[in-house]
């Protein structure tokens, strides 16, 4: 606790004047600095470790920042949303463009987080934060540290809802309030945040920002990843009609697969970490930390982005036949490409051609 004191320099109140439950509690990251990391905070002497976390964080902020502006370039490839936006085409052109923006809306939060946190143990933060005491400091350490969490966690519910709405549009189920239920629910997930937040800082228990911002985390965690699990496995099986007859519905399954395997258990495993922080069966680490924030919301953000990379065959012209065995009620607008959507064309236009399926035109006898 002396060591942790001198390495804060003149911020007070003490940690000697705090209770021993708070002194456990406060930023975990505080507590590993006299046991796994010595020497965390400005002022203390120099460690390896110390350089190795920072080092890390400053990695994973470069991994962040590219993994954003792959969702800025795939968000400038993608048009914009046709004025026949009802239709499923229309439907998986939009829902591509909200993924887009909101996983560059949430690696930019993770970004902006990373460097906050790492200029705060450079030092380079002190003149910011000393009107704060120790106990404030962490809960707003930990406030910063955990709210992107809940911005991937929303960015990816809008796979789920595009998923849910085409499965019970496959299955013909009418669903009208889907979308106003998606709404509500990220809605009050963030205003669960924001309530629990403000209370732990009006009623100062500020080491119970981070238990309760865990656990339901995790808890949002374990409930999109099952989503995830349930929609992916009936889309892909609806999918499989689809894949005996062209090879777009192949590639189509093998990309809502990719995304209903490998998100799912990164989202799992950051559920059960955070849900054992959350009720205290072990104690954080930043290291771990830093990993779960790799593998549960990087590597689910790139492979989501390189499923909507368009395939080489949607920049080909494509026959007439070709277009006319596309499906409107199948899932290829789910993550296809738009160019793969055939233009609807006013009857009489020039250049228009028609070509009759049904019945066969009669031939006259010769």
């Amino acid at each position: 606790v002396h060591g942790c004191h001198s390495a804060l320099g003149g911020l007070s109140p003490s940690l000697e004047a705090m209770p021993q439950e708070t002194q456990a509690s406060w930023h975990w990251v505080l507590m590993e600095s006299s046991d796994d990391f010595p020497g965390w905070r400005q002022g203390a002497e120099e460690s390896p470790e110390r350089s190795a976390l920072i080092d890390l964080e400053w990695g994973s902020f470069g991994c962040f920042c590219l993994a954003g502006l792959f969702s800025a370039h795939m968000l400038s490839r993608i048009a914009g949303p046709s004025s026949a936006a009802v239709s499923p085409s229309g439907m998986g052109v939009r829902t591509r463009r909200l993924l887009a923006v909101g996983l560059l809306v949430a690696n930019a939060t993770r970004c902006l987080s990373l460097l906050a946190d790492i200029e705060f143990q450079e030092g380079n933060l002190n003149g910011v934060l000393e009107q704060l005491g120790p106990e404030q400091t962490g809960w707003l350490l930990d406030l910063i540290s955990l709210v992107p969490c809940v911005v991937f966690l929303s960015a990816f519910s809008i796979v789920v809802l595009f998923w849910a709405q085409l499965h019970y549009t496959a299955t013909i189920v009418p669903l009208p309030l889907l979308d106003c239920l998606f709404v509500c629910v990220n809605i009050a997930s963030y205003l669960l945040v924001v309530a629990v937040a403000v209370c732990t800082f009006l009623l100062r228990a500020y080491s119970h920002l981070r238990t309760y911002l865990a656990c339901i985390i995790g808890f949002l965690d374990a409930t999109v990843a099952f989503l995830l699990i349930y929609y992916g496995v009936m889309v892909v099986q609806e999918l499989g009609e689809t894949s005996r007859k062209k090879q777009p519905g192949r590639r189509l399954m093998l990309r809502v697969g990719m995304i209903s395997a490998i998100c799912p258990l990164a989202f799992l495993a950051r559920a059960g970490c955070f849900l054992c922080w959350g009720l205290s069966i072990s104690q954080p680490s930043r290291l771990v930390d830093l990993v779960l924030n790799l593998t549960s919301e990087w590597i689910p953000s790139i492979v989501a982005l390189a499923a909507l990379v368009p395939s080489p065959e949607s920049a080909g012209n494509r026959s007439p036949s070709d277009v006319l065995d596309d499906s409107t009620d199948s899932e290829a607008p789910l993550l296809g490409d738009a160019g793969m959507s055939p233009s609807r064309v006013p009857a009489g236009a020039p250049g228009a051609t028609w070509k009759q399926l049904y019945p066969p035109a009669s031939v006259p006898a010769s």
